[in-house]
């Protein structure tokens, strides 16, 4: 500030014809005015003139200073209010960022929520369920049923199936003993008597067959 004002000073000044001046006129005056023989009225006229200026100039000097005095405080009491509104604008701005995070989680939330809200929507209702459940159980029971049906049946045709094996059993014997009354029929071996006991014992035989046949159907 006091650069300033000895800046003002020079450029007002220019060559030494201001203040510097006015100075050196007045203190020439004011030894003319202390020898009396060389006391004027225009001499004291130009003193007073020069001591008015110089009083003017003072007093603008101070009411610059003051007004600089004043200017400065208003800039330190600015630059304070800046400083204040900074450090609120800096709380402002945290909060204002928790407020943005708790925003995002609860947007983060909601949109977990509408998930499994979509989720729940796609299940069926308890009601629903339990009807199906009872409807499975049913068709479960059906098919039980019919499981124990189908055994029932294929232990009905695994007899069948043994009976028949029985009956060809006998039947192949059966067989292979008519090939051997036939072989001894050929060969002559036996009289008349032995012939009607072989066959007595064949016609036995087919009706024990043929009661077996009838045992397993």
């Amino acid at each position: 500030m006091r650069e300033e004002v000895l800046l003002r000073k020079l450029l007002a000044d220019g060559e030494g014809t201001g203040e510097e001046r006015r100075f050196q006129l007045l203190n020439s005056c004011l030894r003319l005015l202390r020898n009396p023989n060389t006391v004027s009225k225009a001499e004291a006229i130009k003193a007073l003139r020069l001591i008015d200026s110089l009083e003017l100039s003072m007093r603008k000097q101070r009411e610059i200073a003051e007004m600089s005095e004043r200017q400065t405080k208003e800039y330190e009491e600015m630059a304070e209010r800046v400083d204040r509104e900074i450090a609120i604008s800096r709380e402002k701005m945290a909060q204002a960022k928790k407020e943005l995070t708790a925003a995002r989680l609860v947007r983060k939330n909601r949109k977990e929520y509408a998930l499994l809200v979509g989720m729940i929507d796609d299940l069926p209702s308890r009601a629903e369920t339990t009807r199906k459940l009872e409807d499975m159980q049913e068709e479960l029971s059906q098919q039980q049923e019919r499981q124990q049906q189908l055994e029932a049946r294929l232990s009905e045709r695994r007899n069948h199936l043994h009976a028949l094996n029985i009956i060809l059993a006998n039947f192949q014997k059966l067989l292979a003993d008519e090939d051997n009354e036939l072989s001894s029929n050929e060969a002559g071996a036996e009289p008349g008597e032995r012939k009607d006991d072989d066959k007595d014992e064949s016609r036995s035989q087919r009706e024990k067959s043929s009661d077996t046949v009838d045992t397993g159907e």
